[in-house]
């Protein structure tokens, strides 16, 4: 249920550190004019120098992040994944889209506040590759159930 806050706090994190970089530029060019005393200048280079390493490191962990969130994979399950081998990577999947709302939420105007979190509880998964909840909601007819899977932390999860 964090996973939302925790990427738009990195998000966030990225869009400020760039923020600082960009706006910085002038200000740090103009320091280095020969009649700006040494303090100033050490400050305003260091305080841009600083924001372009954190912005870079923040940045690729944020892209890292994006990267995990398409294929539906939390951090540990990634480092899981290096370490055994047969471990089904695509158990969670459902596309690009549905990644992406799995973990922003259900309305595409709202991913990028921290309001409206996924829906679900985080303990149950729906295994319809043909459900969306953008789309409207097909009768019984159609689709008799969505299976529904119960998450037990083990990467073979039982259908109920």
């Amino acid at each position: 249920r964090n996973h939302k806050y925790f990427f738009l706090l990195v998000f966030y994190a990225a869009a400020t550190c760039h923020f600082i970089m960009w706006t910085m530029v002038e200000t740090a060019r103009a320091s280095t004019a020969s009649d700006t005393p040494f303090m100033k200048m050490f400050l305003v280079l260091f305080g841009w120098s600083l924001a372009i390493l954190i912005g870079s490191v923040v940045t690729c962990f944020f892209a890292f992040h994006v990267w995990l969130m398409s294929k539906s994979m939390t951090t540990i399950e990634f480092c899981e994944k290096q370490t055994r081998r047969g471990y089904d990577e695509y158990v969670y999947d459902r596309g690009m889209i549905g990644n992406i709302m799995a973990v922003l939420g259900d309305h595409p105007l709202l991913w990028f506040l921290p309001l409206s979190p996924p829906s679900g509880d985080g303990l149950h998964f729906i295994d319809d590759p043909s459900f969306s909840p953008l789309l409207p909601s097909v009768s019984d007819d159609v689709h008799t159930s969505h299976g529904i899977y119960q998450s037990s932390g083990n990467s073979a999860d039982m259908k109920i």
